[in-house]
This record gives C-alpha cells, structure tokens and sequence, in this order.
C-alpha cells in the first residue's frame, strides 16, 4: 500500500506478486515479472496430501517475520519508482509536487508454495 501525500491525503492502493527460492532466512528473490510469470504458468501435475500442504503453509506464515526487512525495502522501492513517475508526468503537466511514501508493514494477501512435480498418469 502506498499513501499520495498532495495538499490532501490520498491512499492508493497496488497489488504485485513477489517471490523467492530458497528458504525465508535466505530467498533468492525473483523479479515481479518471473514471480507474475510462475503464478500463471503453475498447473497442478498431481495432489499432495492435505497434511502435507498444511504443514509447508503453517511452516512458511511461521516464518514470515525473517522476510519483513525485505518485503520493507521492496515497498520502499516501489515507493521510489512511483515517485518518479508522477514526478515526470508532473514535470510535463506542471503539476504540484507529490510525495509517495509505503504503508508498512506490507498486507500479504496469499502464500503460494509452486513446488516441481512429476505428472501422475495413473
């Protein structure tokens, strides 16, 4: 989330997907672009069991703290490029001045675990 601070407050809200491999304490983090990619590409090639799925979801939300500092430098980021921008097109426009700042923390809508598979032909 991302607060337009103009002579009034104005919130604006964006949605982007960011993911990493890896391990929370150590992600390899992937550009929005392959994170968007992945998420759209990823079909199901078998179904694993249930308590399985809900032991790597509890096991990942459990750690969710060890990605806060970077998921803040991603939205500060973010931040930045959207300052930027509104500062060119009010260069053009001649505009007021805007400042852009993140909401922090960041709202995580969804935790996804994309996982290579063999499909089950059975």
């Amino acid at each position: 989330m991302v607060t337009l601070k103009y002579k009034h407050q104005q919130l604006a809200e964006e949605c982007v997907v960011v993911g990493f491999t890896g391990s929370p304490s150590n992600p390899t983090w992937l550009k929005p672009e392959q994170a968007m990619s992945l998420l759209q590409q990823a079909t199901s090639v078998s179904e694993a069991p249930k308590a399985l799925k809900q032991e790597e979801i509890t096991e990942l939300l459990e750690r969710i703290d060890e990605l806060q500092e970077d998921l803040q430098l991603f939205a500060e980021q973010r931040a930045d490029e959207l300052s930027q921008s509104h500062k060119r097109v009010r260069a053009i426009t001649k505009e007021g001045a805007i400042k852009v700042q993140p909401q922090l923390p960041m709202d995580i809508l969804g935790v996804y675990i994309l996982q290579p598979g063999k499909r089950n032909n059975t």
